[in-house]
């Protein structure tokens, strides 16, 4: 519970004014609401995001589970992972992080395997989709692991005098991003974004210890090249997706959803799964104090909900946890029934602006969070000011999160880098040329 986030929200909604229930006023319906996406060619599940189905001798997935298998066999520590990270510091002489090398020495077949698996650039796990909300995604972390393990030998190499071939190291980490991507989910993209900045922040280093030498500054040249790249379009290709995938867990019954959070039975405190959704899927704390001061100076500029965006006041939408009594079975499936259907009619135009571009998706935003607001004050208003199951919940939820990534900017942060990078190496190249050239002159 964050009252500051609450306050500002509650500010915003009340500043506003619309509609009380959908888009265009009326009570959205599942089936027209599911139809709508469907005919936008919009994914509703992750069957509809995942990549072709390749040989099983082309499918990395196959190997993830023996490297998940070797990786308990061998124990790994914290520390293990913190003395391969430092290898690529080169602040940090060869002596002092011994520790390090020595795990990269130890460990050649772990090593061979990480190699085994990047050499298929193709990768599916076959999910069973029909699990629903209880569909794992244990590779993800494998993916991280796999990352830090290359980074150390990337580090080894470059210290025993092989920059290029380190560099070649931070190539098969990009396809470690590739193989993330092998589920178009939000969740994949996150952990392919987190792989990606590892390997442009180690290239990064590359460049700048070998910043003297052409063949390695070449080498790093034609890698950024070859990279794969993140886009907006893709990092939102999933989110009704996802929330169709909240849907269905908030479909289960009580000991399925204790079963599938994995949350202790307590016959005294039931499950809300909404609140317990929230707090696995949200962080608002990207929101600085700084941030907060500045949206409550915007509020009082506020003369029209249109302000809202043109200000571009962090959107934090209170999201009501409360839901009917398990005991009332249609009741309650109704009410499921409406936060999808509501959801998935505020999130359509933001799914549909996300390739034309970062502000024509922040203004799709904008827009559909000020029609949940509208709705949520209206909720408020009707029921005299208590807390009351709600429609907008789920919508708020997916609201949040898209907001929160957009506040982010991960992906332009991401090609930023990648453009600093390559400007960088173009300037230590020009830089060698012109050096050589003055060589020359003088000799």
């Amino acid at each position: 519970m964050r009252p500051t986030f609450s306050a500002i929200v509650c500010l915003i909604a009340i500043a506003s004014s619309g509609s009380a229930l959908g888009v265009d006023g009326a009570k959205p319906n599942l089936k027209s609401e599911i139809a709508a996406c469907r005919k936008a060619g919009i994914a509703l599940s992750g069957k509809d995001l995942e990549t072709q189905h390749p040989a099983t001798n082309r499918n990395a997935a196959v190997l993830y589970k023996q490297w998940s298998d070797l990786k308990k066999s061998k124990r790994f520590s914290a520390t293990d992972y913190d003395s391969l990270q430092k290898l690529t510091n080169f602040k940090f002489k060869d002596g002092a992080v011994r520790e390090g090398l020595q795990v990269v020495a130890a460990n050649k077949d772990v090593i061979a395997l990480i190699h085994k698996v990047t050499s298929l650039p193709e990768c599916n796990f076959a999910k069973d989709w029909s699990m629903g909300p209880a569909v794992l995604f244990p590779e993800l972390s494998e993916m991280r692991s796999m990352a830090r393990w290359l980074i150390g030998e990337c580090g080894a190499l470059a210290r025993a005098g092989k920059p290029k071939e380190a560099v070649h190291i931070i190539g098969n980490v990009f396809v470690l991003d590739h193989h993330a991507r092998n589920i178009k989910m939000t969740l994949n993209f996150i952990v392919a974004s987190a792989i990606d900045s590892m390997a442009m922040s180690n290239l990064q280093k590359l460049a700048s210890q070998f910043h003297d030498r052409p063949d390695v500054l070449n080498a790093i040249s034609s890698l950024l090249l070859q990279a794969p790249k993140i886009s907006e379009s893709d990092l939102f290709q999933s989110q009704i997706a996802d929330t169709m995938m909240m849907a269905e867990l908030m479909r289960l019954s009580e000991k399925q959803q204790r079963e599938s959070l994995g949350i202790t039975a307590d016959p005294k405190v039931p499950v809300q799964a909404i609140a317990i959704m929230q707090s696995l899927v949200t962080d608002v704390d990207d929101i600085t104090p700084q941030d907060l001061a500045i949206a409550q100076q915007k509020l009082g500029k506020i003369k029209s909900p249109s302000d809202i965006k043109a200000l571009h006041i962090p959107v934090v939408l209170p999201v009501i946890s409360a839901q009917p009594p398990r005991s009332d079975a249609k009741r309650y499936s109704q009410w499921v029934d409406d936060n999808v259907a509501f959801a998935l009619q505020v999130l359509r135009p933001i799914i549909l602006a996300r390739s034309k571009g970062h502000a024509a998706l922040q203004a799709a935003m904008y827009d559909s969070a000020l029609v949940t607001m509208n709705s949520v004050k209206n909720d408020f208003l009707k029921t005299g000011g208590s807390i009351k199951p709600s429609i907008t919940s789920l919508a708020s939820l997916s609201v949040n999160i898209i907001a929160s990534e957009l506040r982010r900017q991960r992906v332009g942060y991401s090609n930023a880098s990648r453009g600093l990078l390559s400007a960088t190496v173009d300037l230590f190249q020009y830089k060698h040329q012109t050096d050589n050239l003055l060589d020359l002159v003088l000799a």
